[in-house]
């Protein structure tokens, strides 16, 4: 049950543009606050009350549908969300925090390459924190406890070691989600990148 919830859900924008990725929790706040729909894979938008019951029928006919049940109703899984009213103005840059740097690197330790789950990642700081570096952007990227522990507190010169990407600011743009749907596919997903 606990996998399900960390079930990765795309949000749109009203105009269909891709804006975020929310967990499961995340995407049932949304839908239950009424400020987003959910889309499914043939463009059909359904409000809450719609897809509750399309839930519930779905669920009976088809034993592959996965969904949340309650006593007397059962709430889909879904896929992607589209919002009410809000229209992105431009690409957002996402605020640097440890879990955006993670977000942005897909959970891949920047120098030994290990896909690596949301427990197994730390951040490293290539200007070590001892030494004056801040949690920004430019200084900072996902490790596996190994390598951030070898590298430790040497600047990224004298640790021997290489950075696998150039670190840079996470904007939520289409190439950024559609380098996430190459690591984590999803077949809905693909209609609306």
């Amino acid at each position: 049950m606990t996998e399900l919830f960390s079930k990765k859900v795309l949000v749109l924008d009203k105009s269909y543009q891709p804006m975020r990725i929310v967990d499961l929790r995340g995407a049932i706040y949304l839908v239950f606050r009424e400020v987003a729909n959910v889309i499914d894979e043939d463009y059909n938008v359904f409000t809450l009350k719609e897809w509750i019951h399309h839930s519930e029928c779905r669920h009976n006919v088809d034993a592959g549908f996965q969904a949340l049940r309650s006593v007397d109703s059962a709430f889909g899984i879904p896929d992607v969300l589209i919002m009410k009213t809000f229209k992105q103005k431009h690409i957002r840059k996402s605020n640097c925090s440890k879990k955006n740097v993670n977000v942005r690197d897909l959970y891949v330790c920047q120098y030994c390459k290990a896909q690596l789950t949301h427990n197994k990642a730390t951040i490293d700081h290539i200007i070590p924190s001892s030494k004056g570096g801040k949690l920004t952007w430019e200084n900072a990227v996902t490790a596996c406890r190994d390598c951030n522990n070898k590298k430790g507190d040497k600047d990224l010169d004298k640790s021997g070691m290489k950075l696998y990407n150039e670190p840079k600011p996470l904007y939520w743009d289409r190439g950024w989600f559609k380098k996430y749907e190459q690591r984590y596919p999803n077949t809905v997903w693909k209609r609306f990148l």
